[in-house]
């Protein structure tokens, strides 16, 4: 859990009296029945999983077509052409796949490219390594890819990671590295930025958010090169952001905010900069979680750090009708 410090809370108390409430309503079609759109870039990688509960229909017809065993055939596993990328196909579902693990840090955030899996780490101890590490999608031996001890979020834009460093030992900011060359690489600082623990990128610009007096969301025209620009204020809501996604105009971000109960919540930041409260999870010790955004749905995940079975995974609309509560109610982390 992020620390909880007084100008955080005074943020967020400031920014829970500044939203203006639209609640996504829980009327419309049964969670059962959506079918998430998993855009462009995951399509590159995998098909869409089959519906639930259709299975049992879809499997026999999709089984004669191919002549495959699809319970146990890591190459055709639930479906004819769905591999397992090496992982072990039981009863229709892929089994995960080992890919490495960093020295002395967990895991913290994940990107996925084309060829590679990079994820940064979290640390909090003197004796822990931080950084960026990199392994190929088919496996192998992982290296260290940019030796910065507090870097979080990631995302590529063109031959570029471009990547937030949040505070600690090295300068807070936006960096870039080249994604080839000698590694460990030589990141690059693009702007310096109070607590950028959020990036995102669109349209060959990346946002992230700088907790600055002032200062808000900013944007960087990755073709340009000049300096970064603000791209929305939000009322102070991007001191402190869990996640930050932009598609064009429209742009959401997650915040907690240390009120009672606490809430975590998905916020729709207008370009007027009033602030929509998409979605919220109230309880007296919430946390936000992540966020995953497809070209139809939005995907929020929030736990509570007091139980370890309190929480939720919610999906809702991009348009703001309908929602549903994924998973039941023993979600954690």
């Amino acid at each position: 859990m992020r620390s909880a410090n007084a100008g955080v809370i005074a943020t967020a108390a400031a920014i829970v009296a500044a939203i203006v409430a639209v609640a996504a309503s829980s009327v419309g079609v049964a969670c059962s029945s959506y079918k998430p759109d998993l855009g462009d870039t995951a399509a590159a990688d995998a098909a869409p999983e089959p519906p639930a509960g259709d299975a049992g229909a879809d499997t026999s017809i999709d089984a004669s077509a191919c002549g495959k065993d699809l319970e146990t055939d890591p190459k055709n596993c639930g479906r004819c052409g769905h591999d397992c990328l090496g992982g072990v196909c039981t009863g229709g579902k892929c089994g995960a796949v080992f890919l490495g693990t960093a020295p002395k840090a967990p895991f913290s955030d994940v990107l996925v490219t084309s060829t590679h899996v990079y994820a940064s780490t979290t640390v909090e101890l003197t004796t822990e390594s931080g950084g960026i590490w990199r392994v190929s999608k088919s496996g192998g031996d992982i290296e260290l890819f940019a030796a910065m001890r507090d870097a979080r979020g990631m995302t590529v834009v063109g031959d570029k990671l471009y990547f937030v460093v949040e505070a600690g030992s090295s300068q807070p900011g936006l960096y870039a590295c080249p994604l080839a060359g000698t590694t460990p690489c030589t990141p690059k600082l693009i702007a310096a930025a109070q607590s950028p623990h959020a990036i995102a990128s669109d349209r060959g610009r990346v946002f992230y958010p700088d907790g600055t007096a002032g200062q808000g969301l900013m944007v960087y025209d990755t073709a340009s090169g000049a300096a970064p620009t603000l791209f929305r204020s939000g009322q102070g809501i991007f001191a402190s952001p869990g996640n930050v996604f932009v598609d064009g105009d429209i742009s959401y971000t997650t915040t907690q905010a240390f009120t009672f109960p606490q809430r975590g919540s998905v916020i729709e930041v207008l370009a007027n900069d009033t602030l929509v409260d998409v979605y919220s999870y109230a309880s007296t010790t919430a946390n936000d979680g992540r966020l995953f955004v497809t070209s139809d749905s939005l995907y929020y995940t929030a736990y509570d750090f007091g139980q370890p079975g309190g929480g939720v995974v919610r999906r809702m609309s991009r348009g703001g009708v309908g929602g549903c509560d994924l998973g039941g109610s023993g979600n954690a982390r």
